[in-house]
């Protein structure tokens, strides 16, 4: 199985089985996949290689209808969540 499809498989299950938001759910997958650069040695932040490259595997499911985005409001802030379509009768 090809890595980008072995992500978007991760990302369709972590949707499915977390209740958090979009970020967080994209951040801990991200940090297991990344390998410390030498402009990256400490962790992962929105320009690092293993985000960018969860984060457009999350892109290309909601783009295919495979996720659906949703926003939670919680006082003053926004939450996406993402639910799984795979599942849908």
């Amino acid at each position: 199985m090809p890595d980008t499809e072995r992500a978007s498989t991760g990302i369709l299950d972590a949707f499915n089985n977390r209740r958090a938001g979009k970020e967080d759910i994209l951040s801990m997958m991200a940090s297991r996949i990344n390998v410390a650069t030498t402009s990256h040695l400490h962790g992962i932040g929105y320009d690092s290689p293993a985000y960018r490259f969860v984060h457009e595997a999350y892109d290309r499911l909601v783009k295919s209808g495979k996720l659906k985005e949703n926003i939670r409001k919680t006082g003053c802030c926004n939450i996406i969540m993402a639910t799984s379509n795979t599942n849908a009768i």
